[in-house]
C-alpha cells in the first residue's frame, strides 16, 4: 500500500523582499517542518516586478522582486497559487513575470494566465511520486482589467487573474454583511471552475482547490455562507482539499465527505505598509499537515501554530514593515512559545467547532484536527 500523501497549507505570502539570505533560527525551524512534507502549498499576494509593469492601482500596491519565489522555495513551497487581489498591480507584465518565474522554478502554479482560458486551468506537477493538480480562483472587487481576457476578433488577448464574480442578492441579508443582502458567486464561473477540478481529479492523485476570497463577513474571522456551499462543491466535483485565503486573520476548518477545507489561514509573511492598523490576531497563523489517502480524504490532520511579522514574540516587533532593510527584524514565521500556541490552537478550535471539526491535544504538545461526528464514506469517484 502506497504511504499516505503529506500535504502541508500555510498562509498567504504577501512578501515583497526576500527572507532566506539570512535566516534566523525561528526561520530554519519552520522550514525543517516544511521539508517533511511531499507538497506545501501557500499563495503568492505580489506582484513580480521584471522591470517592464506599472501601477495599476491609486492606493496600496505589492511589489516584489523575482527572489521572493526563491524565498518561498528555500521555506520548501513547491506550489504557489498566482491568484490574488494583488496579482495585477502591475498590470500584464506583472502577470507574465509571475508565470514565468514560477516555472522557471519548477513550482507548481495556477489561477493567472496570459487569457482568460489559460488563467482558468489547473496547474499540474509531479511530487513523491504523485500526481497533483491545482485550480486557483480570486473574488475580489478588482479593477475589470485585472481579470484575464480572451482574443475577440482583432482584440488580442490579455494576461490577467480567473475570476470569480460574486454578486449581492436581495433579501434576507447574511450576517455581517452592511448592505442587507446574500452574496452568491456567479453560476458560470463556478460551473468553469467545477469543470476544471473534474478534469483534474480524472488526471491526476490529488487536486487542491483555492480560492482568494475579498467578500468578507464581519467580523472577518467568521466564513461566510456562500464560500462554504462553493468550497463544498467543490469537494463533491473532485477536489481533494479546498484551501482559501483573503482575510489576515485565521478562519475555521472543516471536513466535508472526509476532505479537509481550510477556510482562512491567515499569513505566511505579510508584509503590511499599516502593520500598526492590524491586531496580534493578524500575526498568528497555522501550518496545516494533512496525511491525504489514495482518495484524497485526510487520515491524519495535524495542526502547528506559527507567528510572524509584528507578533509581540518577535525580535524588533514594534518597527515598521517597510523600514529601511537595514533595520527591518526577521519579519519571516517562527514557532510561537507554548501559551500562545495554545491560545491560537483554541481559537481554531473555537472557529471549526460549527463546523463539525474539534482539535485535540496530546500531553506532549501535538494537536489534531479531527471530525466531531465520523465522517461517511468519500462519494467523490473521481480519484
Amino acid at each position: 500500500m502506497a504511504h499516505p500523501f503529506r500535504l502541508m497549507l500555510a498562509g498567504q505570502s504577501l512578501i515583497e523582499r526576500p527572507l532566506h539570505l539570512t535566516p534566523s533560527a525561528a526561520s530554519l525551524q519552520v522550514r525543517d517542518l516544511l521539508a517533511q512534507a511531499d507538497l506545501a502549498v501557500t499563495n503568492l499576494e505580489v506582484a513580480l516586478d521584471s522591470g517592464g509593469g506599472w501601477p495599476v492601482r491609486d492606493t496600496t500596491s505589492h511589489v516584489a522582486p523575482e527572489s521572493v519565489l526563491d524565498t518561498l522555495a528555500w521555506f520548501g513551497f513547491g506550489a504557489v497559487a498566482l491568484a490574488s487581489n494583488h496579482a495585477f498591480d502591475l498590470g500584464p507584465p506583472g502577470i507574465l513575470a509571475g508565470l514565468g518565474a514560477t516555472r522557471q522554478r519548477g513550482m507548481l502554479a495556477a489561477g493567472t494566465g496570459p487569457d482568460a482560458v489559460t488563467a482558468g486551468e489547473p496547474g499540474f506537477g509531479l511530487a513523491a511520486s504523485r500526481r497533483v493538480a491545482m485550480v486557483a480562483v480570486v473574488a475580489a472587487e478588482n479593477p475589470p482589467q485585472s481579470h484575464a481576457l480572451d482574443a475577440a476578433g482583432q482584440l488580442p488577448a490579455r494576461p490577467g487573474v480567473n475570476r470569480l464574480r460574486v454578486n449581492i442578492e436581495s433579501g434576507s441579508g447574511e450576517p455581517g454583511h452592511s448592505v442587507g443582502g446574500r452574496w452568491a458567486p456567479e453560476e458560470t464561473d463556478v460551473m468553469a471552475l467545477l469543470r476544471h477540478t473534474r478534469a483534474a481529479a480524472r488526471l491526476t492523485d490529488v487536486v487542491v482547490v483555492y480560492l482568494h476570497n475579498h467578500y468578507w463577513a464581519t467580523p472577518q474571522e467568521r466564513t461566510p455562507n456562500w464560500v462554504r456551499e462553493f468550497a463544498r462543491r467543490c469537494i463533491d466535483n473532485g477536489a481533494s482539499v479546498v484551501l482559501g485565503h483573503g482575510t489576515p486573520v485565521l478562519q475555521g476548518l472543516e471536513f466535508h465527505r472526509g476532505h479537509l477545507i481550510a477556510y482562512g489561514l491567515g499569513s505566511f509573511v505579510f508584509h503590511t505598509h499599516r502593520p500598526a492598523s492590524y491586531d496580534a490576531g493578524a500575526w498568528e497563523s497555522l501550518l496545516v499537515d494533512a496525511d491525504l489517502g489514495p482518495d484524497g480524504t485526510a487520515n491524519e490532520v495535524r495542526l502547528h501554530p506559527v507567528i510572524h511579522g509584528c507578533h509581540p514574540e518577535r525580535p524588533g516587533a514594534g518597527r515598521p514593515i517597510d523600514a529601511p532593510a537595514s533595520e527591518v527584524p526577521d519579519s519571516g514565521p517562527a514557532l510561537p512559545e507554548a501559551r500562545t500556541a495554545s491560545r491560537i490552537l483554541a481559537r481554531v478550535a473555537e472557529l471549526s467547532e460549527p463546523f463539525g471539526a474539534e482539535v485535540v491535544t496530546t500531553p506532549e504538545g501535538a494537536a489534531f484536527l479531527r471530525p466531531t461526528v465520523p465522517a461517511p464514506v468519500s462519494a467523490t469517484a473521481h480519484h
